[in-house]
């Protein structure tokens, strides 16, 4: 507000109503000089999660391409996640950053199942003719389709993130079940 302006307004004014906004302007102030309590998304942290995951990616086609689902991999996706996204600046009690987290994790678990399918169908399908691994992750649900076994790899998904639940469960529980 203008000093002029603000001066007129007060020779107006009872000392009751100057008294009231003399304290108004005190608060707004005080308020302005506040620092910002906003809870921003912590993109760098969220990045790192991302990179955490990476290994349990690899993990799961691994084991995948072995004929096998282990909910330790799950866990392993799971603590990557939050072990990286805590290491690149995270805090565990931003909600952002925690829902990011718990995104990445899904994303994971989905490739981790998709990468150990199209490997499966690699060993399979290159046998019988010059088809790529590359092919076989980017044509995976027309090969779905064609079987019609989409409801499996659908079940697979689930499945993995059943075990993923379970085994970032019984970790994380045996760290904080000491604390």
């Amino acid at each position: 507000m203008d000093e002029q302006k603000l001066a007129e307004s007060r020779a107006n004014m009872t000392p009751e109503e100057q008294q009231a906004l003399d304290e108004l302007l005190a608060n707004m102030a005080k308020h302005n000089a506040e620092p910002k309590q906003t809870e921003n998304v912590p993109w760098l942290a969220i990045l790192g999660a991302a990179l955490g995951a990476i290994p349990g990616i690899f993990a799961w086609f691994g084991i995948g391409m072995l004929g096998y689902t282990w909910s330790l991999v799950g866990a392993v996706i799971v603590m990557g996640v939050f072990f990286m996204y805590d290491k690149f600046g995270g805090e565990g009690d931003n909600q952002y950053g925690v829902i990011g987290c718990i995104l990445i994790c899904l994303i994971a678990v989905y490739l981790g199942v998709h990468l150990a399918w199209a490997g499966q169908f690699h060993k399979v399908l290159q046998e019988d003719g010059d088809i790529t691994f590359a092919e076989c992750v980017t044509r995976l649900y027309e090969f779905l389709d064609v079987l019609e076994i989409k409801g499996k790899f659908v079940f697979a998904v689930l499945k993995g993130y059943l075990f993923a639940g379970l085994g970032a469960f019984g970790i994380f529980s045996k760290i904080y079940g000491k604390s």
